[in-house]
């Protein structure tokens, strides 16, 4: 068989194993809602892990508590299993970029992350989640680093590819994390809509609104702060007010101390001031106003 047939089938036969296998798979998103429907406390194992999946696809403080408070009970049944260390790691994280705004979370978490490296040197999510915790904690070199380890792990996992595209963009990378992002929409497309986040704000710092307007659409996580978000800081940058207010009484809706917050948990978002003060300015365009801490 010549290349020019084999490398087409080698696309295809990873976006099949991605579409299938991947965290955000279309089977793991079918099984995960059935988890729901278990009592936390006897979950099994796997049980415990879908509920991480559908936490991480549908990421609100209800959900990844619900996931966490799971893999902690299984974490106590079954010890020292780097996948669940990962997992756990990766949900306390999410608390803190969620809004939880307290150091120790991120603390517990880093301890997680670590002691996954140390029984599996070579795990791709311990690895991929401790950069996050540089990333969260601003640090954008230590970030990178671990990243481009998580990477030459497995350079198709579909799910590490989407969230180290959204880290690398925010932190400036923008052709990179573009490029991964593309990637690993083309070997899943059943993505979560957040991905197009990293496409949102692209054309938003470049003032394409109306193409910033289109993404902000895509992200269609209603119950996740950022969707209103990005839909009011840019429609206040295009003037459309009315549509710009209602998407700022989701947000607070979803947030009610955004107004006091707002900064802060922004920049845990977007990493830089310069990203910050961009999408501030759409928001204070569409009336968001109150003590900005």
């Amino acid at each position: 068989m010549s290349l020019d047939v084999v490398q087409p089938l080698w696309v295809v036969v990873q976006r099949v194993v991605a579409t299938i296998a991947d965290n955000f798979g279309v089977i793991p998103q079918a099984l995960s809602k059935e988890s729901l429907h278990q009592r936390i406390e006897s979950c099994s194992t796997y049980a415990a892990m879908l509920r991480y999946y559908h936490a991480m696809f549908f990421p609100t403080p209800e959900t990844t508590s619900q996931a966490l408070q799971a893999l902690k009970q299984v974490d106590k049944d079954v010890p020292n299993y780097a996948t669940i260390l990962a997992m756990l790691a990766d949900l306390f994280g999410q608390l803190f970029f969620l809004g939880m705004r307290d150091e120790s979370v991120l603390d517990q978490a880093e301890i997680f992350a670590r002691q996954a490296i140390s029984l599996e040197p070579n795990h791709q999510h311990a690895h991929w989640v401790t950069g996050w915790f540089y990333f969260l904690r601003f640090q954008a070199e230590s970030c990178i680093i671990e990243l481009d380890i998580a990477l030459s792990l497995n350079p198709n996992h579909a799910n590490l590819l989407g969230a180290t595209a959204y880290l690398l963009a925010m932190i400036g990378q923008w052709d990179r994390g573009i490029s991964l992002m593309l990637k690993a929409m083309r070997l899943n497309p059943h993505h979560p809509g957040w991905y197009h986040f990293v496409f949102y704000l692209n054309y938003y710092r470049l003032g394409e609104y109306e193409a910033a307007l289109n993404e902000a659409l895509k992200i269609n996580s209603p119950q996740f702060y950022i969707d209103p978000l990005s839909r009011g800081a840019v429609q206040g940058q295009r003037g459309h007010i009315a549509q710009a207010n209602a998407a700022l009484q989701e947000l607070v809706s979803l947030m009610p101390d955004f107004t006091k917050i707002g900064r802060k948990q922004l920049r845990i978002v977007v990493f830089s001031e310069e990203n910050v003060e961009m999408l501030w300015d759409g928001l204070r365009k569409a009336g968001l106003s109150g003590c900005f801490c």
